[in-house]
């Protein structure tokens, strides 16, 4: 009708300017009001309107309780606190203090990925940044953040890399690239407890898990359909801590 018609009428018409004042990143769709008058966004950060053309933006999606959220970790011990990853979000906290909107805090930026809370001591935390691969953690409740503690800079990671703590001693953490790492000191420093024999080098991992009745069976997954013609590799596990898979 009169939307698709204007459309036409500005196909010819298409130049670039740097619009979007207040409108969140990665918009996912875009449409008009019946009216044409005004233009709905909606992008990981909310939904926002525009009635100039795209030169200022309001978010109305505030007050919906709403997230893209990759991860969400809980602490052991009690006031409770939780961890969220959150797509182009960051990461927030929640902690039950009254100096917040509802006890909710962003501690750090970026794309949230997988977060965790060390069992013992919840003051201790870890988050994830699937863009940038970034690991980081904090001493003092996600106040302040180590530098980034990334296992690997050579090899490429899932987005939602994964990442996990050692269920028996939580000073030892796991992640995964195209190998598994191991790290005994909380990320200071990490080592490859893998050699598996995998066809393609690029190939990378999408989970892994630790047995929590036995830390030293841990299993690790590869990328990639199980269904494919050959789904042989894709599956590994080792009962002796990585030294043989």
């Amino acid at each position: 009708g009169n939307r698709v018609n204007k459309l036409i009428a500005y196909a010819g018409k298409w130049n670039y300017k740097n619009a979007g004042n207040g409108l969140h990143d990665d918009v996912h769709d875009l449409n008009f009001d019946p009216e044409g008058k005004t233009l709905y966004a909606s992008t990981d950060g909310g939904l926002y309107k525009t009635t100039d053309g795209g030169e200022n933006w309001t978010r109305i999606s505030k007050g919906l309780n709403i997230a893209e959220c990759w991860s969400v970790a809980v602490s052991q011990k009690k006031p409770y606190r939780v961890l969220v990853g959150m797509q182009d979000c960051g990461t927030l906290q929640y902690r039950p203090i009254g100096d917040s909107l509802n006890g909710w805090f962003q501690v750090r930026g970026g794309d949230g990925m997988e977060a965790a809370f060390d069992p013992i001591d919840q003051k201790i935390q870890y988050s994830n940044d699937g863009n940038n691969n970034l690991l980081s953690r904090s001493e003092d409740g996600g106040v302040t953040w180590s530098r980034n503690l990334a296992a690997s800079r050579k090899q490429q990671g899932n987005y939602l890399r994964p990442f996990l703590i050692d269920p028996v001693h939580p000073n030892v953490l796991y992640t995964a690239y195209h190998d598994v790492f191991k790290s005994t000191d909380r990320g200071e420093t990490w080592k490859v407890i893998s050699a598996f024999d995998v066809p393609d080098p690029k190939a990378t991992i999408v989970a892994l898990a630790v047995a929590p009745s036995d830390s030293l069976t841990i299993y690790a997954a590869y990328a990639g359909c199980a269904c494919t013609s050959k789904p042989e590799r894709k599956l590994f596990k080792t009962t002796d801590g990585g030294i043989t898979w």
